[in-house]
């Protein structure tokens, strides 16, 4: 169209289709990747700011708007090529050199569009290193100063195990009868119930 790309009998043209396939297709695998980290790093703070954590809601998210995407691709694809005026059924070779052109700048007007707006997105997103950090922090320490997931609070005078298997020691038993050695999973504990 622009005179820019190589013929169709040229042979550097599938170079230049291979090279930017490559490309796109690292790019994405790149994405993929970071967007599971980005999702285990939502995760974490939610479970700071709510006590407990989702992280199989959050991921079951992320796989349905991959089937959305899936679908919703399907469905522009099909108004892609007709508005290009792309016929059923109609050979490669005899496809007019405008509806070509036409199909070829739809195409690439959605592309820019859709990966303009993932990059929007991916701009948004504000958990930086230091932020992280402070969130597993507040995690750790948590509103009574325990991890809810590694450590298990034994009441009546036990003490706290921590992760290393460091006990704080608790006064000893006074006689008065009550239970001891109760563990309780902090898993299933929330702010309110301590």
């Amino acid at each position: 169209y622009l005179d820019i790309l190589p013929g169709g009998e040229d042979p550097l043209l599938m170079r230049v289709i291979v090279v930017t396939c490559f490309f796109e297709f690292t790019a994405l695998i790149i994405a993929m990747a970071m967007i599971g980290a980005m999702i285990a790093d939502v995760t974490d703070e939610h479970e700071l700011q709510t006590g407990r954590r989702q992280e199989g809601l959050l991921f079951a998210a992320n796989a349905f708007s991959i089937q959305a995407c899936v679908g919703l691709g399907s469905l522009i694809s099909g108004f892609v090529i007709a508005a290009s005026g792309l016929e059923a059924g109609q050979a490669a070779a005899g496809v007019a050199g405008e509806a070509a052109r036409r199909l070829g700048l739809l195409t690439m007007g959605v592309i820019i569009l859709l990966y303009g707006t993932a990059a929007f997105f991916f701009s948004r997103f504000s958990i930086t290193r230091e932020r992280h950090a402070e969130v597993r922090a507040g995690i750790v320490e948590g509103a009574h100063g325990v991890d809810s997931r590694r450590e298990v609070l034994m009441r009546d005078g036990q003490g706290i195990e921590s992760p290393e298997g460091r006990t704080q020691e608790q006064p000893e038993d006074d006689g008065s009868g009550g239970p001891q050695n109760q563990r309780i999973e902090l898993d299933s504990l929330h702010g309110d119930d301590l």
